[in-house]
């Protein structure tokens, strides 16, 4: 499993680097998540814009080491403006295609 790649995904919606996007994603992505289903580089794109728009003052962390065996991955993340103060949790389970992020989904924990 090359980790690589989702610690990639990772920083594009940590740190904001779209230029990644290409790199990491299939042409043909499909990210579900419980508001909205995206395909294509370009609605992805829009969701992650769209996500960092709403909330400036809020990051991602990881929660704990990433996972994966064959091709599949998870990543349990918070969603907040700092650790010390409430999170958004869940996490994504991503599914890998010729070295490329494939299906993307997102889970969120109920609060």
């Amino acid at each position: 499993m090359d980790f690589d790649i989702i610690e990639k995904h990772f920083s594009i919606w940590r740190d904001k680097k779209l230029s990644l996007i290409q790199e990491v994603y299939a042409t043909d992505i499909e990210i579900t998540d419980p508001h909205a289903i995206a395909h294509g580089h370009q609605e992805a794109e829009a969701l992650i814009t769209g996500l960092q728009a709403k909330f400036p003052e809020r990051r991602f962390r990881l929660r704990q080491p990433i996972e994966g065996h064959h091709h599949i991955a998870r990543l349990f993340w918070a969603f907040g403006p700092d650790e010390e103060q409430e999170q958004v949790t869940g996490q994504d389970v991503l599914i890998l295609e010729n070295g490329k992020i494939a299906k993307l989904l997102i889970f969120i924990d109920p609060q």
